[in-house]
């Protein structure tokens, strides 16, 4: 149970990066996800190869969500091609009361 928590954020950030791979197959040009794919690979197999020895399962959870937040950093920045992105001041609240009622 101590681990849910982490996955779902994990999870979210994955489902996040997985829909803005829609706006590649909407535009028909695929192979602008190679390089995001390819990033967020080495980023995992280094950060597996460093943090699991050290830290177990946390590791294992830590550079799944680093490495989901770099394939979601890679596509909000190449989606700027396809469509404008807005995040208002008033989203981040849910966000943030969420995040902050969960670790407590």
């Amino acid at each position: 149970m101590n681990y849910i928590y982490l996955m779902g954020v994990s999870t979210m950030l994955f489902a996040i990066a997985a829909f803005l791979d829609m706006g590649y197959q909407c535009a028909r040009d695929t192979a602008r996800t190679l390089p995001a794919i390819i990033l967020a690979s080495i980023v995992n197999v280094v950060m597996n190869y460093f943090m699991v020895q050290k830290f177990g399962i946390y590791g294992v959870i830590t550079t799944s969500i680093v490495t989901y937040g770099v394939l979601l950093a890679y596509r909000l920045h190449d989606m700027r091609r396809y469509f404008k992105l807005k995040l208002y001041r008033l989203t981040w609240i849910p966000i943030f009361i969420t995040v902050i009622r969960d670790i407590q």
